[in-house]
This record gives C-alpha cells, structure tokens and sequence, in this order.
C-alpha cells in the first residue's frame, strides 16, 4: 500500500492525522494497519514517547470498554500480587525504556509514556507495544478478555 492511501486510512483511524513521522509495524488479515510507530521526538524536537499507536478501531473500542469497566486497576492488581506476572511485565517496560534509550530519547520512559513502569496509564499503548514486541502480561490478559485481535469484516475500507 502506498503511503498516500495509508496516510488516509490511518487519518480515518484515528478520526485525525497521525504526528510525527510513522510507519506502520503491524497489519490486519483485510489489509488496514493496526499499529503504527513513531519516531521519540517530533520535527520541533518535542519529546514524544508514546511511540507504538493503535489505530485499528475494533480493538481501540474492545480496549475502551475495558478501561471502562476499571481494567486498569485491575490488571494492575493481577500484574503486581503475581511475582512471576510481575517480573514478566517489569522485563516488557524495561525493554521499551531501553528501545527508547536506544533511539535517542535522554529520559528514562515506560509504555504509555509513563516516567514509572506499571501505571499502565493506557491500555491502547500498551496493547500496541505487546502486538509489536509479544512482550508483557498485561498485553497478554487484555487480549484474552478481548478474545480477537482483529475484527471480523473489513470495516477500515473507505466507503466510496
């Protein structure tokens, strides 16, 4: 797909233009991307380290009724009262500040753009960094509540 048409279909995503420049990470069975990656900085300079984006819109509405239905605690209650759910989630932040720290951004960042690991401050950006890295329980339970990762139409397809 060229960048031109991707550029509108993720503008339609995301219901606006993406910053930044991008590319995208990971694509759905029908062809639509589903997440998308930014540089950690922005032209300006501007820090931006929320660099994995779920732009598919099944999965950004199955991740909003969880954060409606008060996953974010939850998840982070099941996370840190397990060791071995605990150790597993610490590896996936570290290895996110650490890509970070590689791509030049100087502060030390977790998933979501959090400046402490396991605030879990955003599922959608967290479920985005388990789809591109496979790393993280919190990424894994979310997508078992869930059930798909992707939709079962093509409901990304522009109507003419």
């Amino acid at each position: 797909m060229e960048q031109r048409s991707l550029d509108g279909i993720v503008s339609r995503q995301l219901g606006r233009k993406p910053r930044g420049d991008w590319t995208v990470r990971l694509f759905c069975p029908w062809g639509y991307p589903v997440v998308i990656e930014t540089k950690p900085y922005l032209d300006d300079g501007t820090p931006f380290p929320t660099v994995h984006w779920l732009t598919c819109p099944y999965l950004r509405q199955e991740l909003s009724k969880l954060e409606a239905k008060g996953w974010k605690r939850k998840l982070r209650h099941l996370v840190v009262s397990d060791p071995l759910l605990l150790e597993e989630e610490m590896k996936s932040e570290e290895t996110f500040a650490e890509l970070l720290g590689k791509r030049g951004f100087a502060k030390r960042v977790y998933v979501g753009g959090s400046s402490t690991p396991l605030t879990f401050k955003c599922l959608h950006a967290l479920m985005a960094w388990f789809l591109v890295s496979r790393l993280g329980a919190a990424g894994r339970m979310m997508l078992s509540k869930i059930g798909n990762i992707y939709c079962d139409n093509d409901r990304c397809k522009e109507e003419p």
